[in-house]
């Protein structure tokens, strides 16, 4: 079981994952009288997602935890009180998930994330580049281009290169501010027209509704290099 220590040593934190998988915490335990206490707990009537959603960054100066949790419905992050094992704040809310933090700068207060589902009519599975205060506050989106973003971050973490694409759409790579997601150069995009020559066709970005007639399920149709629209042709999912 992997441990970590308080810095002043007074207590150490493990994971327990209690059979089922429907009571995930994070524990301390006093290291004089071995007393046990929460710091984070999540419960499910299903099960917690302890191998992807169980992620979290550890504040020592002041004492907090940042937490992954999908307590709301919905995958976001929340600041705890360490001492307390009480959570502070939410970070993020609404209906859109946090897929993966990429950055946290203690010093400033700020967490970059990527995120899926933020902007109504794009597939949800774009990851876009998100940045938040660790004090409250609106998130603030850096990256807007309409497809699936991968980000690194310059050394000093005052740029990132952002590379996105779609099924239908080259990669593109943009110099961007850390700051405000400003494009300062678009350093390449793909160029795919030796492909187009040589007969092959996009794929085809599909949404509609679900059986529930409201909720979008993307996709995407790939068609075979010689398609005839006259004949019909078996579906392979």
């Amino acid at each position: 079981i992997p441990v970590r220590w308080a810095p002043d040593g007074r207590e150490f934190y493990f994971d327990h994952d209690q059979r089922g998988h429907q009571v995930y915490r994070i524990l301390a335990v006093n290291a004089r009288d071995g007393s046990v206490r929460c710091v984070a707990e999540e419960t499910s009537r299903t099960f917690v997602d302890a191998a992807h959603k169980t992620w979290r960054h550890w504040l020592d100066t002041t004492g907090e935890l940042i937490w992954m949790s999908e307590r709301d419905g919905w995958c976001h992050l929340w600041l705890y009180d360490i001492r307390t094992g009480q959570p502070i704040r939410q970070l993020t809310r609404g209906e859109w998930v946090v897929r993966e933090v990429v950055r946290v700068d203690e010093a400033a207060r700020e967490v970059w994330f990527l995120a899926s589902g933020r902007r109504a009519g794009e597939d949800p599975y774009h990851r876009h580049l998100c940045r938040v205060n660790l004090n409250g506050g609106e998130v603030v989106q850096l990256t807007d281009a309409d497809g699936d973003h991968e980000v690194e971050f310059s050394p000093s973490g005052e740029w990132f290169i952002a590379r996105w694409s779609r099924p239908d759409h080259p990669p593109v790579h943009e110099l961007r501010a850390a700051r405000d997601g400003r494009c300062i150069a678009t350093l390449e995009r793909a160029d795919i027209s030796a492909l187009l020559a040589a007969g092959w066709t996009l794929p085809e970005r599909v949404c509609a509704p679900g059986r529930d007639g409201r909720t979008p399920i993307w996709g995407v149709v790939i068609r075979p290099s010689r398609f005839d629209a006259s004949k019909p042709y078996p579906v392979v999912e």
